[in-house]
């Protein structure tokens, strides 16, 4: 029934129209690679910049935390001089009512 020639020419065309959805296809594929890259470097980089900030977090608690302790041994010491000065201000009136009397 059918022809050599009309076999070959649905042939050709099934071909054609084969290759045409192939490239089709390989388009589409292309463009979700191209779409997916990008989308992993934004991620890439907002995990970089979240690193960073989250170093950058840790080095500012660390430093808090020698801020804080340093705070406590100021206070200390600032109480120390604080009675060593009132010690001493009761030593000094006891020697001016000495010296009075």
């Amino acid at each position: 029934m059918w022809t050599s020639w009309a076999r070959i020419w649905l042939a050709r065309f099934c071909s054609l129209k084969l290759g045409v959805t192939l490239v089709h296809l390989l388009n589409k594929y292309t463009k979700i690679i191209r779409k997916t890259r990008n989308e992993n470097d934004k991620l890439e980089n907002e995990n970089e910049s979240l690193l960073a900030k989250l170093k950058s977090r840790d080095e500012l608690r660390d430093q808090n935390e020698i801020m804080t302790t340093k705070l406590k041994e100021l206070k200390l010491s600032l109480k120390e001089l604080k009675d060593k000065h009132d010690k001493l201000e009761s030593v000094h009136d006891e020697l001016i009512l000495d010296i009075e009397h």
